[in-house]
């Protein structure tokens, strides 16, 4: 089944989804899918009015568990191929009048390995997401997965803040956030609306055993900076003070004042700091609280929100000479050493602009939609969503091992022959 949710006049519902977008229209259209055995996901496509938009069949994850339990006594769920463990305690589950649901509960779950690039391509949406104080940005993946429950009549349950289901898995990535002025990982949650990943605020994550940072914290926001340690000058109070006690004024019992409490914040967040510089000796992330059902995504935002972000800017020197529904298509800068996909619209002119992950080294592909003939013979799925419109991605060309910048810098690239 495919559920499309667009604003538009009217729509085909095809694994190559072709719709003619009236005037006036907004200029984002989020197509939703769904299938039996799969995690639903969106995908996200513009369009200005009168344009016709084309939005390629998008790989849907299949769903690696599924499994019953009694919500009474909970469980534990496990997903073999990313080790990924779902604790469940009793009472976890509530129903749709908010009482705890005591009956058998199916438990859905899928996973994204975040060191899997075909994986981490089936990522719902396009990774741009949104933090709680509404800045805008694109996010580097440390996990994802689908979590549902429903009841034996098949109606979604909710969970239940008291009795909190948790997760863990172990890192097969690099942490290495520190180093490169991008804030520590947190919860984002999908709307399928937008098809935005939305930050939350208060779901508790641990590394290793020691706790991460909220959003919104001084913590949280020192650790997305260069360490600053050296930056906050120890007065000569503080400095005779035992350890444990600067920051307090000596019989009194009060804050000190605003560089007490910048040091105080700096050695906190340097705490964390050291786990999140890349240490071989990492192992697992655990979240302890799932508050939501559906898709959730373990990230951090590639941009420093309050400023600008690292860029990578160039031409496509022969991007005339490519036929126009080509030239309609976009540049992905795939992540080698983090996991993150970032696109662009390519101009008219083979001009393009992608925001990137300071530090780090990316290939750049440029891709157009193209047809394909599904091999029902094959057992392609392809043939049984779309047997005469199936499109896919093709990566027109490659740019390998790009070096990005520093933080808050461009990088200027030239002109790039395809």
């Amino acid at each position: 089944m495919f559920v499309i949710e667009m604003a538009a006049a009217a729509a085909v519902a095809t694994g190559a989804a072709t719709a003619e977008v009236a005037k006036p229209v907004a200029p984002t259209v989020v197509v939703t899918l769904q299938r039996d055995g799969f995690a639903p996901t969106c995908v996200v496509g513009a369009a200005a009015g009168g344009e016709e938009l084309r939005l390629a069949a998008c790989r849907l994850t299949r769903l690696s568990t599924q499994v019953k339990i009694d919500a009474a006594d909970g469980g534990v769920v496990t997903d073999a191929p990313t080790r990924t463990v779902f604790s469940i305690p009793p009472s976890a589950f509530l129903s749709a009048d908010g009482c705890v649901y005591a009956g058998p509960v199916t438990i859905s779950v899928a996973t994204i390995d975040p060191s899997d690039k075909d994986a981490l391509a089936a990522m719902p949406g396009d990774f741009s997401a949104l933090t709680i104080d509404g800045d805008e940005g694109a996010l580097r993946s440390f996990g994802a997965y689908y979590f549902s429950a429903t009841d034996e009549h098949g109606a979604e349950l909710g969970l239940n803040a008291h009795a909190p289901v948790s997760v863990e898995w172990p890192l097969s990535v690099q942490l290495d956030t520190c180093d490169k002025g991008v804030p520590p990982p947190c919860a984002w949650s999908l709307d399928a609306a937008t098809g935005k990943w939305m930050q939350h605020p208060a779901v508790p994550l641990e590394v290793d055993g020691v706790r991460l940072p909220a959003p919104g914290t001084a913590e949280f926001v020192a650790l997305g900076e260069p360490a600053q340690t050296s930056a906050v000058e120890t007065s000569a109070e503080e400095a005779q003070a035992p350890a444990r006690f600067r920051g307090v004024k000596k019989g009194k019992g009060g804050p000190l004042g605003p560089r007490a409490e910048a040091r105080n914040n700096a050695t906190i967040a340097d705490a964390v700091r050291a786990i999140l510089e890349g240490s071989a000796s990492v192992k697992s992330l655990k979240q302890l609280h799932i508050p939501f059902g559906g898709w959730c995504n373990i990230d951090s935002m590639l941009a420093n929100p309050k400023q600008l972000p690292c860029l990578l800017r160039g031409r496509l020197a022969n991007w005339s000479d490519v036929s126009a529904p080509w030239r309609s298509q976009q540049i992905v800068a795939v992540g080698v050493d983090y996991a993150s996909r970032t696109r662009a619209k390519v101009q008219l002119d083979g001009a393009f602009e992608l925001a990137v992950q300071p530090n780090s080294i990316v290939t750049l592909q440029v891709e157009a939609d193209v047809q394909l003939v599904p091999d029902a013979a094959e057992g392609d799925t392809r043939a049984e969503l779309a047997p005469d419109l199936a499109q896919r991605k093709k990566t027109l060309c490659e740019f390998a091992d790009v070096v990005t910048g520093k933080a808050l810098s461009a990088t200027e690239l030239g002109e790039l022959r395809m």
